[in-house]
């Protein structure tokens, strides 16, 4: 959801004032001005996307590709954080605190609705070339030679 600067910066724009322009008349900074840009930019986009994952906020989404990448060592599908919630599992990933499962749990309502059943099977589906992980980068023992 944009804020009322982020789309009254947008218009603005649309309508060919320049940033500085726009800055005066927000009664902001120029840099300000550009970040709330670029905040419509990447809100335009998520809406957008086929991608649902991108539909979570940053801190959410980063939380679950630690957990089931990194951690379980699972493929993070639709399907295995619906599991996740319904077994209870998410309450225990560390950085999602209470706010973040309440966010997943809203989430998945909307991504099984009737519009989005196709988008989520492409979602679940595993991509065809199977990539692997990289490991973690950790400093070695040097061996002594």
């Amino acid at each position: 959801m944009l804020s009322e600067k982020c789309s009254r910066a947008e218009d603005l724009r649309a309508s060919g004032c320049s940033v500085a322009d726009i800055a005066a008349e927000l009664h902001v900074t120029r840099q300000r001005v550009r970040q709330l840009l670029a905040s419509a930019r990447a809100e335009r986009l998520r809406q957008v996307s086929d991608d649902p994952f991108l539909r979570l906020s940053a801190r959410t989404a980063n939380g679950l590709k630690a957990e089931f990448l990194y951690v379980r060592k699972q493929m993070l599908t639709v399907n295995t954080v619906a599991e996740a919630l319904h077994t209870g599992r998410l309450r225990t990933v560390r950085n999602l605190g209470k706010k973040s499962v309440e966010e997943i749990a809203r989430w998945l309502e909307s991504v099984q609705t009737d519009e989005e059943r196709d988008l989520l099977e492409r979602a679940s589906d595993p991509p065809s070339v199977a990539h692997p992980i990289p490991p973690c980068p950790r400093s070695l023992p040097r061996s002594a030679s």
